[in-house]
């Protein structure tokens, strides 16, 4: 009798991709994979630690599918951002995110290998309910939220969404409200033809809407001594009726690259970028340790916006970053009107335990000045009709 195996995710689109691989990895191993963890006897789960509330949902669901008879399998992020949480609530088989190949360790007997698994183009889908769970532990209670909910819902339960993974790992200069650097480890590009020979693939099989995604988009290539234009530049030399989408391009690599990124965008080819401002006020966006200034920012992708107005912008702001204060956050608000983004997710401000700045440490804002603060970004997206979701 064939063994099954559950296997659960939580988090973005890269982990959901890795799930997807999982998936196929133990399909092809003689393994069956079963929507029920009751069947099973192993159990994946790919956990996410993007912020405490993440982290939090995390250790509950591990506690809850340590209950089932089967293994119990932990990957993903938490290992990485927080190691001794993880090991004071579970003591079972574990493996970071950055060494997702450690599973053929844990599976021995298996021919063939997790690296001869082709990466996935596709995530692996959620259970409806499982998306109600997650995102409903951290409930608010406004249509904004509910937008966001169901953008998760479409796009995490119904794993129709087609990606193109370019990359895996980060930057040596971290920003200092992200943990999740400590999880994915060091930059590691896929090769320009690799990505191509993809790309290729998934238009010839019909998917018309490719989303390129990596831990760190704008940094593609440089251990490799390539760009993220020059992969671009490989990707549009196909012809052919398809949209290209850039989920969360860096603003420091935007400008870097502006010149040669408007020279593609006028290739009608890109349709959207997600651009993550973070903040509009050049004290905090220092703090963040975000690379640039908002009137480079501001000039780039105004530029952007007047040669290539059909492209489509959005953005996320975090609210409340520690010692930001009432006007500093305000201008951040004005900055998304000016630059007239589509869509704006609006995130409160997640504590970092790993942050050393004192000046960080010691002016928190409190968590009421977040809520009010949140609350307030709501009401200004919706005065100047920009969209918006909380995340």
């Amino acid at each position: 009798m064939r063994q099954g195996i559950y296997i659960e995710h939580m988090g973005c689109a890269r982990r959901a991709l890795d799930a997807n691989k999982f998936a196929h990895y133990f399909v092809v191993n003689g393994l069956t994979v079963t929507k029920n963890p009751k069947q099973a006897d192993y159990i994946l789960f790919i956990t996410c630690a993007f912020r405490r509330i993440e982290e939090d949902y995390a250790i509950i669901r591990i506690r809850e599918l340590n209950r089932y008879k089967a293994r119990l399998i932990v990957g993903g992020c938490l290992q990485g951002v927080n190691e001794k949480r993880l090991y004071q609530n579970f003591t079972g088989l574990t493996f970071p995110v950055s060494d997702n190949e450690h599973i053929d360790e844990l599976f021995p007997d298996f021919k063939i290998k997790f690296s001869q698994i082709p990466d996935s183009n596709f995530v692996y889908p959620k259970s409806k309910f499982r998306v109600l769970l997650q995102y409903f532990f951290a409930i608010r209670l406004d249509f904004s939220y509910l937008k966001r909910l169901k953008i998760c819902w479409e796009k995490r339960a119904s794993g129709h969404c087609h990606y193109l993974r370019i990359s895996w790992g980060c930057a040596d200069q971290h920003c200092t409200y992200c943990l999740i650097w400590r999880a994915v480890g060091k930059l590691k590009s896929k090769p320009v033809e690799v990505c191509f020979t993809e790309f290729k693939k998934l238009l010839e099989n019909g998917h018309k809407n490719i989303i390129l995604v990596a831990d760190n988009l704008g940094i593609y290539g440089l251990d490799i001594n390539r760009t993220l234009p020059d992969l671009l530049t490989k990707l549009l030399e196909i012809d052919g009726d398809y949209n290209i989408h850039l989920e969360e391009f860096h603003p420091f690599w935007l400008i870097k690259y502006l010149d040669r990124l408007i020279s593609l965008l006028l290739r009608d080819k890109i349709r959207s970028i997600i651009c993550p401002i973070q903040s509009g006020n050049d004290r905090i966006l220092q703090l963040m340790n975000r690379g640039h200034n908002k009137f480079q920012l501001k000039d780039a992708l105004q530029k952007i916006k007047k040669i290539y107005p059909k492209l489509k912008l959005h953005t996320t702001i975090i609210v409340g970053f520690p010692s930001e204060s009432e006007l500093e956050f305000e201008e951040t608000l004005d900055f998304t009107q000016e630059i007239g983004f589509e869509l704006v997710y609006i995130f409160g401000y997640s504590k970092n335990p790993y942050i050393t700045n004192p000046v960080i440490i010691k002016q928190e804002v409190p968590e009421e000045i977040i809520k009010i603060r949140v609350n307030k970004a709501i009401k200004f997206c919706k005065k100047h009709k920009i969209a918006c979701a909380i995340a």
